[in-house]
């Protein structure tokens, strides 16, 4: 028995088979993310790092400041091999018109799940710099920070080496998995919120949490991840949809190497 079937049986056991997605849209996943592999060759994918909300991967002290993005930029900038002097980053919050404050701004920004793919927002402009804009709202939690920031950094990175001719939110989601910046971005798409009528979620970006783990799943099975260290930072939501996953993709003949 192949030792990866062999290990999600043990943990698993044989229940009735689960059924993630449609196969159309898990087919849609799968495409591309082999495309991204493909055109993203380096580093290797087994040996790719996947970021995680550690001290390790950020050593960083938080304090809600705008240091705290500019911290972040640098570590996810490392990450994409994007050269920092190449970004100009803007500070932007609702309701407040644009200041200049040195190299930085202030302006009013949208939440990134309603933001434009168009490549003319991630080219370069007069002054030679990709920019950069943070919503300051999320310097109050480091996840959401970084999941944003991935996300315009993951955009920047597509559309500056030009593999990839066609750009959408779902497309981009999928590629911030293959440069290691998975696990914040799906857990920023679910959060649980307490409310006085009781529990609520709320959800940001492009993919469901469900659509998050079977792509997260993927990811791992074609990196020959039994059990993903990474994956335990999941939330128990996505993490545990994860798991169901990487069983379903173990057990379909037809994907299996």
């Amino acid at each position: 028995m192949n030792v990866f079937k062999e290990y999600i049986k043990r943990h698993l056991g044989n229940k009735k088979q689960y059924i993630p997605l449609d196969e159309e849209l898990r087919k849609y996943f799968e495409k591309n993310i082999q495309c991204l592999i493909e055109d993203f060759q380096e580093p290797l994918l087994e040996i790719r790092k996947v970021l995680t909300p550690t001290p390790v991967d950020f050593p960083i002290k938080w304090d809600n400041s705008e240091s705290n993005a500019i911290e972040v930029i640098k570590i996810l900038s490392k990450q994409l091999v994007i050269n920092i002097e190449d970004i100009e980053l803007f500070f932007f919050n609702e309701g407040i018109e644009e200041l200049t404050t040195g190299i930085y701004g202030m302006a009013l920004e949208t939440e990134y799940e309603n933001s434009s793919t168009s490549e003319s927002n991630f080219a370069k402009n007069d002054k030679g710099k990709y920019e950069i804009k943070v919503n300051i709202n999320t310097l109050k939690d480091p996840n959401i920070l970084v999941a944003n920031i991935a996300y315009e950094l993951t955009q920047i990175k597509l559309y500056g080496e030009k593999k990839i001719h066609y750009i959408d939110g779902v497309f981009a989601e999928l590629a911030a998995i293959i440069f290691g910046f998975g696990v914040f971005n799906a857990n920023a798409s679910f959060n649980f919120i307490k409310q006085n009528s009781g529990w609520n979620y709320i959800r940001t970006g492009f993919l469901n949490f469900d659509e998050w783990a079977y792509a997260l799943a993927f990811f791992a099975f074609l990196r020959k991840e039994l059990d993903p260290d990474w994956s335990n930072y999941l939330n128990p939501t996505i993490k545990n949809e994860f798991v169901k996953c990487l069983k379903y993709i173990a057990d379909k003949e037809n994907i299996m190497k």
